[in-house]
């Protein structure tokens, strides 16, 4: 078993402490400093390998299940470099590590390109899509040229100076109700873990199904005639109740090894 990680990541710690040394972490800070990682793809299919240098094995094709943490890849090295040069290394260490967790045969607990992780906000209406698609009832979204709902927008002069100056209207969002009661689901693996009244839990897995989260929080507000309104989801909170981590710990330790001797659980 294994978590990606930030170093600063309470939950992760306390997963650590109930799973103890059968637990494997990878933080993804130091990965490149502190660690040999060896991706390939090839007509025999994707294979990858992550090694503490002079250490254990920490990732590879006998990892049992991996819980994904990580909101971006950080290029350290390149701290130094141009805003170029610092913007590629972002995109090919996040494409390297995204294709990593893509080629697992285990279960990975949060999939990095359908959650738009790794700095890739996916975007509220698209979330709400997947979620109205789900079954689950949205707050009311909109996104609108106008400066505010139901108001002509403000155009605003952008461009060079001394130069045409197109006018344009700047997008704003809005959703209603913006904010009231608050209500949460957390998802683990392929349960639900809490109640809320009118919210079935199978609505709640098929929208964790469609943006690939694993494990994380759904957010729910309430609305005007007393019904509990989906309003967004984190993949990777910084807290978590004990019920949530020790149902969490049991769906990790559920995942039987792959049959290669020596597995890495």
């Amino acid at each position: 078993m294994l978590v990606i990680r930030h170093l600063f990541d309470p939950v992760a710690d306390t997963l650590a402490g109930a799973l103890g040394p059968r637990l494997r972490s990878l933080t993804i800070e130091t990965w490149l400093a502190g660690c040999t990682f060896t991706h390939s793809v090839g007509q025999g299919g994707v294979a990858s390998e992550v090694r503490a240098r002079g250490g254990p094995v920490l990732l590879d094709g006998a990892t049992a299940i991996v819980l994904n943490r990580v909101r971006h890849v950080p290029v350290p090295a390149f701290h130094r470099s141009s805003q170029p040069d610092r913007e590629y290394a972002s995109a090919e260490a996040t494409a390297a590590f995204w294709s990593c967790l893509e080629g697992l045969d285990c279960p990975v607990l949060n999939d990095m390109a359908r959650l738009h992780m790794a700095g890739h906000g996916r975007p509220g209406l698209a979330a709400a899509g997947h979620a109205a698609r789900a079954g689950l009832r949205t707050r009311v979204l909109r996104m609108s040229t106008r400066s505010r709902l139901g108001e002509p927008g403000t155009l605003e002069p952008v461009g060079n100076a001394g130069g045409p100056v197109p006018a344009v209207g700047a997008p704003v969002f809005a959703c209603q109700p913006a904010d009231g009661e608050r209500g949460m689901l957390w998802v683990v693996g392929n349960a639900v873990v809490g109640e809320l009244q009118g919210v079935g839990h199978a609505a709640v897995l098929a929208f964790a199904r469609s943006t690939g989260l694993g494990f994380g929080v759904v957010q729910f507000v309430r609305g005007p005639d007393g019904d509990w309104l989906w309003s967004g989801f984190d993949a990777a909170p910084m807290a978590a109740p004990a019920a949530v981590i020790g149902a969490l710990r049991q769906h990790m330790e559920r995942q039987p090894a792959p049959g290669a001797e020596g597995a890495v659980a």
